[in-house]
């Protein structure tokens, strides 16, 4: 019987009606009998099964002739000795590494890993775990107990910056400080090279130099400068890679031996770029006798500086470390700072920065300059766009905002800068940029605190602008959110609505309905609309002394922007103020644009137009005019045209009148009897009649 071929279901079947051009087929499989490939198959087992017992037999006769005579044979299915995992591993460092703290506790106090000959590593782990969890006694002593680990100096050096960061976390400045300069002193050992000592002491001194800042003031919505700070210090899961406690370098052998005196000093660099490179023990003031004398710089004490550094004996050992870093760790902590003047190095009691912001913001740029990819690097890229936000330099704060969305834009952190960079451009008056700025915050993250300020931002960039409509819309929706202290907020933009568009009575509804327990910056807001209300109603002298007594307690209505401002101008007005609202409106017109700052404008030019000073009062009309064309343009033209003609300046009267006869938002009537008066000042009587008697002349 032929075998008959098997079809591949790969490969269709060849196509008669192609001919000569369709590939050839590919080669017939042959079909076998069930009974031959079962055969076969046993007969494949049966081979296996024999070459793998004869190779076991072999190996048994070779591992017994080789133990010798005397020893026991070896069993034919003893297992290897397995190694018994490090109790520092997993699952202890997975659970560190995906921030699960107390879990990764739970582990580290099993009695197995308790009882562990490697018990500092237990101990730093479990170090950083307390860190994590802020509780900060137990983190300390952890900490202490990873330092006793029998003269590794980078064992001690990575624990003294756990305990430095915790000291931070109690706010003990002085005790971090201390212990970050004694860290930093031993970043050249061999046990510490290339384990980020270093790179993490200057991260530590970052965080001292923001810390001796005044506290950031916490996201406020009546506060457009209350920044959103990274917290920093909580990345702590990037800890076991970043400042691994088990490293060791493989580095050249210490200069004199590991633990013996040795002197070597190297100063590399001139001026302000010097780099050291020593191995030092002795009283501190020799110590820098000695870098001195490396650096070619005659060393000068002031005051009782000698005598304070001529206490306990002390170790260096530094390699490339910034001369003046490296000589402020040494004589630091023992409250003698050193500065370099020409060439002498002159040695003085510490005295504290002339400017905080500036000596922050240096430490911040030294901390990322040294080590980008730090657990803190992101967090310490914020705060240094906010130091130049807080320092009144929107352009560069902008910019480092815009660089880091665009270069870490999934970042947890991209959500702050996001939300700064808004801000910014609130501030800058920008206000179509901002809303498109807080809506991306809210695309980030549409659950969080960041976007519920940013839908009240975004109606306050509304009522900014004095798009009443806009912001109520936005207000209604934020009202009924989650976040208290935006939805107060909210509540009160809706009340200032209603006052800009002259509906008191809506506006005295929202102030029966406010909620108790709103913030003190919405209190006295809230205080002032009610005054104010109570003043329109029926007005007396006692009512009047509180209505100006209302907006100041409110801070003249900032709070709520220059809405706020505008009503507590009015409010000024009312209570016979009128000099403060126009100072008021000339200050806040000036820093934006757009129909409220017209508004102000508008107004603050009348009040000079009333008190006889016509030039102060023209040149505010002309920025009115120029500015809101479509509002309050034509009025002020208008009066710009008025006072030409009180001026006798004839010809600028007719030809701004002659632009306002077909505009609207002005009464026809009074432009044609300004323009009469234009034509008498040009002593061209009969136009002038024609104008007096309702009629356009002819030119």
């Amino acid at each position: 019987m032929t075998p008959t071929p098997e079809p591949d279901p790969g490969v269709p079947d060849p196509d008669p009606a192609v001919g000569a051009t369709a590939p050839p087929a590919p080669p017939p499989t042959l079909r076998r009998s069930p009974v031959r490939r079962s055969l076969g198959r046993l007969a494949l087992v049966t081979t296996c099964a024999l070459a793998g017992l004869s190779a076991s037999l072999v190996a048994r006769a070779v591992a017994n002739r080789a133990a010798g005579p005397d020893a026991a044979p070896v069993a034919p299915h003893a297992d290897a000795p397995k190694p018994e995992p490090a109790p520092h591993e997993v699952p202890v460092d997975v659970l560190i590494r995906a921030a699960r703290f107390d879990e990764a506790l739970k582990h580290l106090r099993t009695p197995h890993t308790a009882q562990a000959p490697s018990g500092h590593l237990v101990a730093y782990r479990e170090g950083l775990c307390f860190e994590a969890l802020d509780q900060w006694d137990a983190a300390d002593d952890a900490y202490r107990r990873a330092g006793d680990s029998r003269g590794d100096q980078g064992a001690w050096a990575r624990a003294a910056l756990g305990r430095a960061r915790v000291a931070l976390g109690r706010g003990d400045a002085g005790a971090a400080a201390d212990l970050a300069d004694q860290a930093f002193l031993r970043a050249g050992h061999p046990h510490c090279r290339g384990g980020h000592i270093a790179e993490e002491c200057a991260y530590v001194r970052a965080r001292l130099a923001l810390a001796a800042l005044e506290p950031p003031r916490w996201p406020d919505p009546f506060d457009s400068g209350s920044l959103a700070w990274v917290p920093l210090g909580e990345r702590l899961d990037g800890y076991l890679d970043w400042l691994p406690f088990d490293h060791l370098s493989a580095g050249p052998p210490h200069p004199g031996g590991e633990h013996g005196p040795r002197d070597a000093v190297a100063v590399d660099g001139t001026d302000g770029r010097r780099t050291l490179t020593a191995h030092l023990r002795g009283k501190p003031l020799k110590l820098v006798e000695a870098i001195g004398a490396g650096a070619g710089l005659a060393v000068r004490a002031e005051g009782d500086a000698g005598q304070l550094l001529s206490k306990d004996d002390v170790s260096i050992d530094v390699e490339g470390a910034p001369l003046s870093e490296a000589v402020a760790a040494l004589a630091g902590p023992l409250g003698v700072s050193a500065r370099v003047e020409g060439d002498t190095l002159v040695l003085s009691p510490v005295r504290p920065p002339t400017d905080k912001a500036e000596h922050a913001r240096a430490a911040v740029r030294r901390a990322l300059d040294l080590a980008p990819r730090h657990p803190d690097a992101r967090g310490l890229r914020v705060a240094l766009a906010n130091l130049d936000a807080s320092a009144r330099a929107p352009r560069e704060a902008a910019a480092a905002y815009r660089q880091f969305l665009e270069t870490e834009p999934h970042a947890p952190e991209a959500q702050h800068a996001a939300y700064n960079l808004a801000l910014n451009e609130l501030r800058g008056s920008n206000f179509g940029q901002a809303r498109g700025r807080f809506l991306e915050v809210i695309d980030r993250g549409p659950t969080t605190r960041w976007a519920c300020l940013a839908w009240w931002w975004i109606g306050r960039s509304h009522l900014d602008t004095g798009d009443t409509s806009a912001a109520r819309r936005v207000f209604r929706t934020v009202s009924a959110g989650r976040h208290r202290a935006a939805a107060d907020a909210a509540a009160l933009g809706a009340c200032a609505c209603e006052l800009l568009d002259g509906n008191d009575a809506e506006a005295r509804a929202l102030v029966r309905e406010r909620r108790a327990g709103v913030a003190e910056a919405a209190v006295s807001v809230w205080n002032l609309f009610e005054r104010h209300m109570q003043y329109r109603v029926g007005a007396s002298e006692s009512r009047r002394e509180n209505l100006a007594r209302a907006v100041l307690a409110a801070d003249e209505g900032r709070g709520l922007g220059y809405a706020g401002v505008f009503l507590a101008g009015a409010a000024y007005r009312d209570a016979g103020h009128a000099d403060r609202m126009a100072a008021l409106f000339e200050q806040a017109a000036g820093a934006t644009r757009g129909p409220l700052a017209a508004r102000m404008s508008f107004h603050a030019a009348a009040w000079h137009d009333e008190h006889g000073r016509p030039d102060r009062a023209r040149q505010r009309y002309l920025v009115v005019a120029a500015t809101d064309p479509e509002g309050l343009g034509p009025r002020a033209e208008l009066r710009v045209a008025q006072l030409a003609a009180d001026g006798g300046a004839g010809g600028e009267c007719v030809a701004r009148c002659r632009r306002l006869l077909d505009r609207p938002g002005v009464d026809r009537a009074e432009v044609l009897a300004t323009l009469g008066r234009g034509y008498e000042a040009l002593r061209r009587y009969r136009q002038a009649a024609e104008c007096f008697a309702g009629h356009v002349p002819a030119e």
